[in-house]
């Protein structure tokens, strides 16, 4: 990523206020370093706070995140299987090596 460690630090700090304002997913600064490294992301909004979560939603669960689509069924089954799950020790985006 092509930004000086000050922008990357406010970078990081920003993609984990609107992951927890949004979703209510509380991650560490770690993941999302990890995350950003691996999907070379340079800007996070709508899409890519989309796309993180939908990451997140299927390591835990299997299952993609909700949308306004999808049934009701499917959301209490996706919530049932991600409430109480700490995701902080639960999920790692680090590459294989």
């Amino acid at each position: 990523m092509e930004k000086t460690f000050d922008e990357y630090d406010i970078f990081i700090i920003d993609i984990k206020k609107q992951m927890l304002e949004w979703y209510g997913i509380d991650l560490l600064p770690q993941q999302i370093s990890d995350y950003v490294e691996n999907t070379g992301i340079k800007y996070f909004d709508t899409i890519e706070r989309e796309d993180f979560a939908d990451c997140i939603a299927k390591e835990i669960t299997g299952m993609s995140y909700p949308r306004n689509k999808d049934t009701d069924e499917y959301k209490k089954e996706f919530f049932n299987k991600f409430d109480g799950v700490n995701i902080a020790f639960s999920i790692s985006f680090k590459k294989n090596k």
